[in-house]
């Protein structure tokens, strides 16, 4: 008998427009900034032979950008996950422009 092992890695969205200016994005959906692209391509760099079946990213435009930007060129379907209840994300506030002070 043959045993199967699944293996979930997760990864974060890699830094937005937004994290760069200190600022919460929440859930809305942001975009990643210059050196996020370059941190999406570094993060496939880093797992394109780890033998990945399928990615799945919350449906939040940086998330799934990462993993387009990261899986470019690669046969892997990206599957964005609508979140029950936005589960996969933090809401730190109604006007979504909380910044790093706010927790300090």
């Amino acid at each position: 008998m043959t045993s199967s092992i699944t293996q979930l890695v997760f990864e974060t969205h890699a830094l937005s427009e937004d994290n760069e200016a200190g600022r919460s994005t929440g859930w809305h959906p942001g975009r990643l900034s210059a050196h996020g692209r370059a941190l999406a391509r570094e993060l496939g760099a880093r797992r394109r032979d780890d033998r990945i079946a399928a990615v799945f990213v919350s449906d939040l435009r940086r998330a799934t950008q990462t993993a387009e930007i990261a899986f470019d060129g690669c046969d892997l379907p990206i599957l964005p996950l609508k979140a029950v209840g936005r589960a996969f994300e933090w809401q730190e506030g109604w006007e979504y422009e909380l910044t790093d002070a706010t927790f300090a």
